[in-house]
């Protein structure tokens, strides 16, 4: 009752804001519903203690008054705590848009400041004496309950000493209430995360939905963990002057920004098209070489325009993900829906949201996994559509329904849009590619293959259904196709000591008007994607990216990560710096050499070393000033 009601202060707080963005009274309701999930988790953190105490004294029938009188106190305080940030989070989110987060820490030095900033300001002063109120009413309820029922009245049971069975079998059921209030979801994949609470684009909503405690919490677990914390490859000064240098860019290094406005010709017609973005799950160029596996693909291949040296810029879906819908670099092993607070890109989904654009997000599975729906809908995607909005009967595993269980379930929500003559962009991540492999009992199997190459051709054939029932919807010719794998796969001959078959991956734009299809081989990579679509449309945009628009310009090197190493790829050579062996190579790519020519061209290592590393240090130091300004 108390986060609720300092719940309700943080939503009065910013009424007008979100009178603004015209939710309806169902909104605001799922936003206290997801304030009360989160607050079940915090309060059964502190709660877990008292239960195990409370249980245990059961048993042993010893020193009761003590231990409760200890559960009284502990729970007064750590409660008193919880809500001392959850009302602070109200003038906190008025001066920062941010749930308190990890980066308070930066404070401990300094608290007079924070809380001077709190009782300055008079419109907080409500606020502070009604949190001292609360606080004061919730430890004189519970020292009040101790008193009368513990001291007063004395009902303690005595402790066990027949009917054991029962006893266990009910602390039994009580634990596993408390783990599952703690992980806060029934779903297998993944516990409540901070992007759970992301259910709609109204941020405050999503916000008022969260516990500050919950995101405090997690943001500095986070932090802690190596693989989130910011790279340095490179002096970041050196880097910052590198990247303007290769982008033409007319900024300061001072206060570097990636801002270039990308302009068409004039002759563009600048026709509103629908686009669908497919993220083909462990697609590798090496795929489109069997036409027996992938016919459907390869047609589209043929008949498209098709960029067959595009580059993964990770090896996890999360990467490609994020470089394909956001136009940002993979930072070696930092996962980027886990770094602290989640912020907004003004990139892919953001431009077309501004054009007037819905935006959808579908996603086989859990989209709570990797905390990727919470950065989806944070993001602009309008809709999220995941294994919640399927029938139970359908959800075959983990990975949630079959590849073409979700593009005809797609149908149902971007016909609503193509109905309204509103243009849309739907993004879709398929899964089928991934263990464990589930292939639907409709699907004919060829018996003489591996499993592997069954579910490859599984996969293909789903993208030639959906293609086919796309082709009979009226928005069909008014689309845009966008096709690329999220990355590749380690199938094939792997001749270098870090996959490159795992990063090569296709990258497909299909309209069914076009006129001339079109092979390119430059280098290109998943962060390229989103400008060279714009691109292709016609569409003049800011690009606050690290892509560029493969018609207008071309790349010498492409850079991208595998976890512990980074790499740099030209049009014949092959550059790794592996930081787990502590091991550099360049190799001679083209030719399929293994060996390692690191010596005899060692000034061309250090021009790709360069190149990769700067980029990288200069995306570091983006990721770190959106996170900072939004």
């Amino acid at each position: 009752m108390v986060f609720f009601t300092l719940r309700l202060g943080f939503l009065f707080d910013n009424r007008d804001k979100i009178a603004e963005m015209n939710d309806n009274l169902w909104a605001v309701i799922t936003s206290l519903w997801m304030g009360f999930r989160f607050d079940t988790v915090i309060s059964l953190y502190i709660l877990i203690i008292p239960v195990i105490l409370s249980i245990a004294s059961s048993y042993i029938g010893k020193a009761e008054i003590r231990i409760y009188k200890f559960i009284t106190y502990f729970s007064m305080a750590m409660f008193s705590v919880a809500f001392t940030f959850a009302a602070a989070n109200i003038p906190y989110y008025a001066q920062f848009h941010k749930t308190i987060n990890s980066s308070i820490l930066n404070w401990l030095g300094e608290p007079s400041f924070v809380i001077g900033m709190i009782f300055s300001e008079i419109q907080f002063l409500p606020y502070v004496v009604a949190f001292f109120l609360l606080d004061i009413l919730f430890c004189y309820s519970i020292y009040k309950a101790y008193k009368r029922i513990i001291v007063k009245r004395s009902v303690l049971l005595p402790p066990v000493r027949s009917g054991y069975f029962k006893a266990i079998s009910l602390s039994m059921c009580i634990f596993a209430l408390c783990f599952i209030g703690i992980r806060g979801r029934l779903s297998k994949k993944s516990p409540i995360r901070i992007g759970t609470a992301y259910f709609s684009s109204n941020h405050i909503l999503n916000n008022a939905g969260l516990n500050p405690n919950f995101v405090l919490i997690r943001t500095i677990l986070d932090k802690k963990k190596s693989k989130n914390k910011e790279i340095n490859v490179a002096d970041e000064k050196d880097a910052l002057f590198f990247a303007k240098e290769y982008f033409n860019l007319e900024t300061d290094i001072s206060d570097f920004d990636i801002l270039r406005i990308e302009r068409v010709t004039a002759d563009k017609p600048k026709e509103k098209k629908n686009i669908v973005v497919i993220l083909m799950e462990s697609f590798s160029s090496y795929y489109l070489s069997d036409s027996n596996l992938t016919p459907f693909v390869k047609s589209l291949s043929d008949k498209g325009i098709f960029f067959p040296n595009t580059f993964s810029s990770g090896i996890h879906t999360m990467n490609g993900l994020y470089a394909t819908l956001f136009s940002y670099p993979a930072l070696l092993d930092q996962h980027p829906f886990k770094t602290g607070d989640i912020v907004r890109y003004d990139s892919w989904p953001y431009i077309m949201h501004e054009m007037g654009y819905s935006t959808y997000y579908f996603t086989t599975h859990d989209d709570q996994f990797d905390n990727i729906g919470g950065y989806m809908a944070a993001n602009y995607f309008e809709h999220i559509i995941s294994e919640k909005d399927y029938p139970a009967n359908e959800v075959k595993s983990n990975l949630g329904v079959p590849d073409d269980y979700m593009f005809r379930k797609s149908f149902e929500y971007i016909n609503m849009s193509a109905s309204e003559d509103k243009p849309f962009m739907a993004a879709y991540l398929t899964a089928s590619n991934h263990n464990p492999f589930i292939i639907p009992e409709y699907f004919e199997i060829d018996k003489n293959e591996h499993i592997d190459q069954n579910i490859v051709r599984y996969a293909d054939w789903s993208l030639m259904q959906f293609f086919e029932n796309a082709s009979k919807q009226e928005w069909y010719d008014n689309t845009v196709f966008v096709l690329v794998g999220d990355h590749g796969s380690a199938k094939f001959n792997n001749l270098y000591d870090v996959s490159l078959c795992y990063h090569q991956v296709p990258f497909i734009i299909y309209d069914p008007v076009i006129e001339k299809p079109v092979c390119d081989d430059k280098l290109a990579c998943q962060t390229d994607i989103f400008p060279t679509v714009m691109g292709y449309l016609g569409y003049e945009f800011v690009n606050s990216t690290f892509g560029i628009n493969l018609f207008k310009n071309s790349h010498d090197y492409v850079y991208f990560s595998s976890d512990n190493a980074y790499q740099c790829i030209s049009d014949k050579y092959y550059y790794v710096n592996n930081f787990s062996e502590e091991r550099k190579a360049i190799y001679d790519y083209k030719n399929n050499n293994p060996y390692n020519y690191i010596d005899s061209l060692q000034c061309q290592a250090d021009e790709m070393e360069k190149f990769a590393s700067s980029m990288l240090q200069s995306a570091q130091y983006m990721v770190r000033k959106i996170q900072r300004t939004k």
